[in-house]
């Protein structure tokens, strides 16, 4: 399952996204600033200001 979390990181966003992979699931981050994570199995980071949706979203992934 592909699961998305906002604010991810933030206090409870980088904990949510630690808890999604570790129980098996692909955590899609989306945060303003995507450079607070490193390369972690399971998780896929994008870059987005949810209040100008129009700009492309860009992340990186390793979802191996």
């Amino acid at each position: 399952m592909r699961i998305y979390v906002t604010g991810a990181s933030g206090f409870i966003g980088r904990r949510c996204v630690r808890q999604v992979a570790a129980a098996g699931h692909v955590a899609v981050a989306l945060s303003l600033d995507a450079s607070w994570i490193a390369a972690a199995q399971r998780v896929e980071v994008r870059e987005i200001d949810l209040l100008a949706p129009a700009r492309a979203p860009r992340g990186r992934s390793s979802t191996s």
